[in-house]
């Protein structure tokens, strides 16, 4: 004899409040990370909560991440540390490794022996070895390189002597890329001739070919290159794209070498500021990213129209014809350019990309991307993610790192994902028996640099209207809790009526 029509008032009052606050919980949790949501499902990964890895007390500037073929993590970030700093973001490099248990007790490893250390990039080759370059900032930057055992990089005596392989360039213009003959592939800008410039070295760092300009560009006089990203298919064909500034970027652009590197396709234009999809003349294509699927698939992400919205297209063919432009990470739209959208693919052949903000995940589910996801952060953390990286190990465990420049200090921040793919099995890390090589290349002839001049606003090719600005897809998170609150504003105010009821009888 318990129907409702004689269940105490008490127990329905508890019934009707513990409803609403179920509601309110399950719609609140579909935003916060949960594995078993659908927003997590439909990106395949499982992420586990942020983590601060550099000195909360000190500004931190521009990570790297890579790993190795024993499923370690290397990352790399730079601080300024010296008595008496060089202009540019950060003077010493850090230096910290996750080995599936723990991180090791960040490090400094190397102090800049000209200028700042900025924009640094890492790869490490079959053979163990961790490769990094870095620019010392400026219009009459220098490219510096150096090299450590991947198993002991966290012993400052085990890496080489920074060595200079070219300059003047440009603040951020270098890439790095090994391939599975462990040869190291490097792009850069150089301010002397406009061009994009590609070297490499074929024992292991040791020396270095003459450099390669990418001909065939058409620079307006007040125009230069910058932000190269290289990426390479499993035919071993090299796959380049840059930016064409000055800010906000006027064009991003890629060419492909088929011999090495030795000669490149001319540059195809992907996307440029004189389209008039792009809203007006604060917004301009930049920051162009690329990662390559098998022999002949190529995918390309950059912030584009209208209003630095994440931008794709990809190639079936290797670079020869391209897709129509799609959309992805709706969340971000009119700001928000601080590097790369970084991609990835795992073990299973699926692409994953990673930008700022949250930061947020998406997997590449052909035809179209998957829901964003935002990697959670600790709670009463904000996000404030930049200059985002990711990095895969055991073909299945996505490592992100990324800056948190929302408030000083600059902090470096870093999350683990699990895919659905396969694990693929680890190899045993090799110990090198002697030191780098410690002997300098020669001394670099810095002849003076190509001027910079200040920009001149493109007209726009007005030949077609500017399409209004497509609506914003709401997070699904934003919509549930909007329909849920009404309800429990409801459900209180009848609580409140039933308790004045009961008191006045």
């Amino acid at each position: 004899m318990h129907g409702s029509g004689c269940e105490p008032s008490g127990l329905r009052l508890i019934r009707v409040l513990f409803v609403a606050l179920w509601v309110v919980a399950a719609t609140w949790s579909l935003g916060q990370g949960n594995p078993t949501t659908t927003q997590a499902q439909s990106a395949s990964v499982v992420w586990s909560e942020a983590g601060l890895l550099s000195n909360p007390e000190v500004d931190a500037w521009a990570p790297v991440i890579a790993t190795d073929v024993a499923g370690n993590v290397h990352v790399v970030w730079s601080q300024t540390m010296t008595a008496n700093p060089p202009a540019g973001e950060g003077d010493t490099l850090y230096y910290t490794r996750w080995d599936g248990v723990k991180w090791t007790e960040p490090i400094d490893v190397l102090v800049s022996p000209q200028g700042a250390i900025e924009w640094p990039d890492m790869v490490i080759t079959p053979d163990g070895m961790l490769h990094l370059v870095w620019d010392t900032s400026g219009t009459d930057g220098v490219l510096f390189y150096a090299r450590a055992p991947a198993c002991c990089a966290d012993d400052l005596h085990r890496w080489s002597e920074p060595v200079a392989l070219q300059g003047p360039m440009l603040g951020g213009a270098s890439a790095i890329l090994a391939d599975p003959q462990g040869r190291i592939h490097v792009l850069y800008c150089s301010l002397r001739s406009g061009s994009v410039m590609y070297m490499r070295s074929d024992d292991g760092g040791r020396s270095w070919s003459e450099p390669v300009a990418i001909s065939g560009l058409d620079l307006r006089n007040d125009e230069f290159t910058n932000w190269p990203r290289l990426a390479m298919d499993d035919r071993g064909r090299l796959h380049a794209v840059w930016t064409v500034m000055p800010w906000p970027g006027r064009a991003v652009m890629y060419a492909r070498s088929d011999d090495g590197g030795q000669s490149w396709r001319a540059p195809q234009v992907i996307d440029t500021a004189s389209r008039s999809d792009y809203a007006n003349n604060t917004y301009g294509p930049i920051y162009i990213d690329v990662a390559t699927r098998g022999e002949d698939e190529v995918y390309l992400i950059w912030d584009g129209a209208p209003t630095v919205e994440r931008n794709h297209t990809w190639s079936a063919d290797g670079g020869k014809t391209w897709s129509s432009r799609t959309l992805l990470f709706p969340e971000i739209t009119g700001s928000g350019r601080s590097g790369w959208n970084d991609m990835v693919v795992d073990s299973a052949g699926t692409l994953h990309a990673i930008t700022l903000g949250g930061p947020f995940h998406a997997t590449w589910e052909d035809p179209g991307w998957s829901a964003s996801y935002r990697i959670p952060m600790p709670a009463l953390v904000s996000s404030g993610a930049e200059l985002v990286r990711v990095a895969i190990s055991r073909g299945n465990v996505l490592h992100v790192v990324w800056l948190k420049k929302d408030a000083r200090p600059f902090t470096v921040w870093y999350a683990r994902g699990q895919s659905t793919a396969p694990q693929l099995p680890v190899q045993p890390l090799r110990t090198p028996t002697t030191e780098p090589t410690r002997t300098p290349l020669p001394a670099l002839s810095l002849l003076p640099t190509r001027a910079i001049p200040s920009p001149t606003p493109l007209p726009k090719q007005l030949t077609a209207e500017i399409p209004p600005r497509p609506p914003l897809l709401t997070n699904p998170t934003t919509v549930a809790l909007l329909g849920a609150v009404p309800a429990f504003l409801l459900i209180v105010i009848i609580v409140a009526v039933r308790l004045r009821q009961k008191q006045w009888r």
